[in-house]
C-alpha cells in the first residue's frame, strides 16, 4: 500500500489554495462532507505501514477517511512539510480551496430562530480569531463578523487555532462595521457592545433577544464609533489588579451568558 502513494507535488502558483495543518484540525475538515479538499500530504514514516499492519492507530483512521471520500493523498519529507508551513503540522498538510466568507445576508437568512452573531472590531491576532471561532461553534453561534481590514482574516493559523471550527461555523467579512451595525438593527437584531464602561454589568443585560455581541481589539478595544452605535454596552467584573482579559476568553464569557440565560427562559 505505502508503495502506491504518490510522491509529493509542488502546489501550483496559480491555484487559490490554503493549507490546514495537524491532525486534529485536518480530521475535523474531513468529517465536514461539504468542504472540498484537493489532497492530503502525509509525512513517509506514517504512510510506512498503513494498509500493511492489523494494529489501527488515529493517524490510520484519518487516512482511510481520506480514501472513503476518495481524496489523494500524497507521500512528504519532513522536510517538505516543513518548508510548506511553519505551523506544527504533525505529519499532515491539507489543501483545500480558499476558505470561503459568507456574505452577511446569508449568514442571516440561515441562523437559528433566535440568531447569535459575534462581532470582532480590529482583532488582529489570528489565534484569538481561531479562538473566538471555535467557542462561537461549540455555543452553537451563527457566525462570526470581521472587518475587512486592519483585522485577522481566515488563514491555517485561524483554522488550527479554530480545533476546526471554521469548518462548521460561518465567516463573513464586511467593509465597514459601523454600517453593518445599522444594518442589524434594522434587521431587529440587538447590537450589544463588551467595554469596561459597559452601562451594565454582562449578567444584568437581556441577552435572550436576537443578539450580536461586539469585541474590540487586543490594544485599544472597541472604537469610538464603533461603541457609539451599538444599542448599550456591558461591562466583566475585574476584581483583581490586571484591567482586562483576553479577548477571546471575553467573548467565551459572554457566548455562555447568552446560552444560560436562553436555557432558563425555555
Amino acid at each position: 500500500m505505502a508503495n502506491r502513494v504518490p510522491q509529493f507535488r509542488k502546489p501550483s502558483p496559480n491555484r487559490s489554495a490554503a493549507t490546514v495543518v495537524g491532525r486534529r484540525p485536518v480530521g475535523e475538515l474531513l468529517q465536514n462532507r461539504e468542504q472540498e479538499i484537493d489532497r492530503l500530504l502525509v509525512a513517509e514514516h506514517l504512510l510506512s505501514d498503513y494498509g500493511t499492519t492489523k494494529k489501527i492507530r488515529p493517524i490510520h483512521r484519518l487516512l482511510d477517511n481520506a480514501k472513503q471520500r476518495q481524496i489523494p493523498i500524497e507521500s512528504a519529507t519532513k522536510d517538505q512539510l516543513d518548508q510548506l508551513s511553519n505551523l506544527p503540522h504533525q505529519g499532515i498538510i491539507a489543501f483545500v480551496q480558499t476558505m470561503q466568507y459568507m456574505p452577511i445576508e446569508t449568514m442571516l437568512a440561515q441562523s437559528n430562530s433566535v440568531p447569535l452573531f459575534v462581532m470582532l472590531d480590529s482583532v488582529q491576532d489570528p489565534h484569538n480569531l481561531g479562538a473566538i471561532i471555535r467557542t462561537a461553534e461549540a455555543a452553537n453561534a451563527d457566525g462570526v463578523i470581521i472587518p475587512e481590514r486592519r483585522a485577522a482574516q481566515l488563514t491555517e493559523g485561524v483554522f488550527k487555532s479554530s480545533a476546526g471550527g471554521v469548518t462548521y461555523l460561518p465567516v463573513s467579512r464586511v467593509k465597514n462595521l459601523v454600517q453593518t451595525i445599522g444594518w442589524l438593527q434594522e434587521q431587529q437584531i440587538w447590537v450589544v457592545g463588551a467595554d469596561i464602561s459597559g452601562t451594565k454589568v454582562y449578567t444584568q443585560a437581556d441577552l435572550r433577544q436576537p443578539t450580536c455581541l461586539v469585541l474590540g481589539g487586543e490594544e485599544n478595544g472597541l472604537r469610538h464609533l464603533t461603541k457609539e452605535r451599538c444599542d448599550f454596552c456591558v461591562s466583566i467584573p475585574m476584581l483583581g489588579k490586571i484591567a482586562s482579559l483576553n479577548v477571546s476568553v471575553a467573548a467565551g464569557i459572554l457566548l455562555y451568558e447568552v446560552i444560560r440565560q436562553r436555557a432558563n427562559d425555555k
